[in-house]
């Protein structure tokens, strides 16, 4: 596959996550391509949880969805 391919192929992906997590996903760079997913969990209200926030951070490989982030 071309470096294009690749790059569309990234870009949809990002698009998709975005469209399910619109406020928790930050794009940090396009090259290599970047991005935080901020996920917050949230006290279930029984008083025996500590709300608590994970920054998850992922980058591309040149030929990801091909090789792992």
């Amino acid at each position: 596959m071309s470096a294009e391919h690749y790059a569309d192929e990234q870009q949809n992906e990002i698009e998709i996550l975005q469209s399910i997590y619109p406020t928790e996903l930050v794009e940090l760079s396009q090259d290599p391509r970047r991005f935080t997913l901020t996920i917050r969990i949230d006290d279930d209200g029984d008083g025996d949880f500590r709300p608590c926030t994970l920054d998850l951070t992922i980058e591309y490989t040149a030929t990801y969805p091909d090789t792992l982030p």
